[in-house]
């Protein structure tokens, strides 16, 4: 059938989905390979269309820093042959190189690996929230090209709604797993929000590139200071913050600080128990100051801490609350893992259901004309008969077809749900009970095809998500 690779034969073969996937990732290829077969968005709509002339007629191109896979509908074997070398000769690879490293997964398996991307189960940082965006935007660029057909739309959108039953669902999601989040989070965690809060990033690094987003994404006021103003205003442009010279706009930002977090390299003390007293008798004294020095050497006296209204933190801090984070996804891991089993299992019954739709609607026009003609032919013998008998007659009829053909229906379509020979020979034995040998090509409509703009393409993220 249409979405299904089988023949109407009994003795066909087990029928599979015809969905592939082919595709590399950082489980098993090295960086050097991933960068040489990338995708970058610009290029998604030409190469889609290259896809499609070498005989993917339905195919999406997922592209991150992690993963390259292409997704197409056809014939399972020779759609892997045609991905695979799709993907070596669009990038002037040699196949011996890619074919070590490549995974091939189709029908089920391949439902199952994309749920398991969309979840992130499959990802470097497990739990991690960006591979849902890039998977939507991929699906995005592919509608926009016009490479979407009823099976991937309806592929895809399910694996959006897996992920977000996931997300919600389970601690997947949830947890700070990296040393920017943790130090977002555990500012948060002092002061319930971060929304409005006056925080001082001390230094332009790679930290402060780490822990900058998280504070953005958190509705934080930023301050970017830095010994180099040049340094502090880059940072600051990428992250709508404002910049300081350290040396002159220090000592007035810590009065006004909620938040300070020192990422500055160096060996020097920026930050000293003398200097954040005198702060502290400008500013208002009910109003808690949050340290965190994420610097090594520690930028931040460590008697800072003693300070009435400071709560001051350093990396061990972070570590340790990156290490529950990690913890906490891990033990979410197993939970999410079986979701998307039952998910994948689910759906793959849905769709075996689906394709019995066409002899379904056969059989009840086949039905309806029959009716209709009985009841032509006993309204001429019964005479004149007032509107109230007329569709008492009529109802009368439509019911018990109705009536007769439930029982059928129900366990046909209960029968196509299952995966087994037996039952797959039972829905054939069925086709020919109610004359129907085959299907028409062009009746088969394997899928409701769902108007696109209800696939959900909203991108959710928790706030200690990395």
């Amino acid at each position: 059938m249409d979405l299904f690779d089988q023949s109407m034969d009994q003795n066909a073969p087990p029928r599979q989905l015809s969905l592939v996937c082919v595709g590399l990732s950082h489980h098993r290829a090295p960086i050097a390979l991933r960068e040489r077969v990338a995708f970058p968005p610009r290029t998604i709509p030409r190469a889609l269309a290259a896809l499609q002339r070498a005989g993917a007629r339905e195919c999406l191109i997922l592209s991150t820093c992690n993963r390259v896979e292409l997704y197409a509908k056809g014939d399972p074997r020779h759609m892997q042959a045609v991905l695979g070398a799709f993907l070596a000769r669009y990038h002037g690879v040699g196949p011996r190189l890619l074919q070590p490293v490549l995974y091939q997964p189709t029908g089920q398996r391949a439902v199952a690996h994309l749920f398991q991307v969309a979840t992130s189960l499959d990802s470097m940082a497990l739990g991690e929230a960006q591979i849902l965006g890039q998977l939507k935007m991929a699906y995005r660029l592919a509608h926009q090209a016009g490479t979407l057909g009823p099976l991937m739309h309806h592929v895809f959108c399910r694996a959006f709604t897996v992920a977000k039953r996931v997300r919600t669902n389970t601690e997947l999601g949830r947890g700070a797993i990296t040393l920017g989040a943790a130090a977002a989070a555990m500012a948060k965690q002092d002061l319930n929000t971060l929304r409005g809060k006056c925080v001082v990033l001390i230094g332009a690094g790679k930290m402060s590139e780490l822990v900058a987003p998280h504070l953005q994404r958190e509705g934080a006021l930023l301050h970017v200071v830095n010994r180099s103003r040049g340094a502090a205003s880059a940072l600051a442009e990428r992250w709508g913050a404002q910049a300081h010279t350290l040396r002159w706009a220090l000592p007035k930002l810590l009065a006004q600080a909620d938040v300070v977090m020192a990422a500055a390299s160096g060996t020097a003390t920026l930050i000293t128990k003398r200097m954040v007293r005198a702060a502290r008798q400008q500013a208002d004294a009910n109003r808690p100051l949050v340290i965190v020095d994420m610097a090594v050497p520690r930028s931040v006296e460590p008697a800072v801490g003693s300070c009435s209204g400071v709560r001051a933190y350093h990396l061990d801090h972070l570590r340790q609350l990156t290490r529950q984070g990690w913890q906490k996804r891990h033990e979410a891991a197993a939970r999410a893992g079986e979701m998307v089993a039952r998910e994948t299992e689910q759906f793959m019954r849905q769709l075996r259901q689906e394709c019995v739709i066409p002899l379904v609607k056969h059989v009840r026009r086949q039905a309806d004309r029959l009716v209709e003609q009985e009841l032509r032919k006993t309204m001429g013998s019964l005479g004149r008969l007032s509107p109230v008998q007329r569709q008492c007659v009529e109802q009368l009829a439509h019911n018990l077809v109705n009536k007769v053909l439930h029982q059928p229906i129900t366990q046909l379509k209960a029968l196509a749900g299952q995966e087994d020979e037996h039952a797959r020979h039972l829905v054939h034995i069925a086709c020919r009970l109610f004359g129907v040998d085959t299907l028409e090509h062009n009746e088969i409509q394997t899928v409701e095809q769902t108007d696109k703009s209800s696939c959900d393409l909203s991108v959710s993220q928790h706030p200690m998500s990395p």
